[in-house]
Formats: C-alpha cells, sequence, structure tokens
C-alpha cells in the first residue's frame, strides 16, 4: 500500500518558514494519478480494495467497491491520469541504482559497492 500511495499526488512542498501554497479542486485534480494495478482485469485492483482509483476517490465521498464506476464515469477510457502499477514497478526497479546516486537515498560503500 505505501508504494502505491507513493505516487498518488505531485503536490508541491512548503518549507518551514514559507507560505502554504493555495490548493483548490482544478490543483488538487491535476496533481493526483490514480495507479491501477491492472486495465486489463479490473478484478486485480480488488487486492487493494481499489485503492489505485486515487482520483475518483478525491473527486467526492464513495464506497470503496463504487470507486471503478465513478472513475469510469469521470474519466472514461482516458489514460492521462493512470499510471499502471507494472510501469511503477519497472521504473521504480530500472531508476533504483541511479536515485541512490544522484544523492536521493543512502549508499552502502563499505559493502563494496562502488
Amino acid at each position: 500500500m505505501r508504494f502505491v500511495d507513493a505516487f498518488q499526488h505531485t503536490y508541491e512542498y512548503a518549507l518551514p518558514g514559507q507560505e502554504l501554497i493555495k490548493r483548490d479542486r482544478a490543483y488538487e485534480q491535476a496533481n493526483t494519478f490514480s495507479n491501477l494495478i491492472s486495465v486489463r482485469y479490473p478484478w486485480l485492483n480488488l487486492l487493494l480494495l481499489n485503492f489505485g482509483y486515487h482520483n475518483a476517490h478525491h473527486h467526492m465521498s464513495c464506497l470503496w467497491h463504487d470507486l471503478p464506476a465513478l472513475h469510469s464515469k469521470l474519466y472514461g477510457n482516458s489514460n492521462r491520469i493512470v499510471l499502471p502499477f507494472p510501469q511503477l514497478m519497472f521504473n521504480y526497479h530500472r531508476f533504483r541504482i541511479e536515485r541512490l546516486f544522484n544523492g536521493q537515498g543512502e549508499v552502502n560503500t563499505a559493502a563494496g559497492i562502488d
């Protein structure tokens, strides 16, 4: 669940002492993404109780089992807001070493990794 949750928002952050950024519904929707386990086999999304239908979840109060229908009603077949889970996993593993050596994590050089 944490892995899925990590990719659902691209909100700007404010450092302590900075003015808070004004966010409205349009900003929220433009910076919220749905990351479905599968678009082709929607039943697989039940493994995470439809947690991947995040844009629909932000749009209005809705029971978890109704999120796929609300998502379909709001966005149809648009893939602009959908980040498929398999692609997220691929990118996570593909760029892991690069992230570490670019200062986005810690590298344990004592383990023989230079």
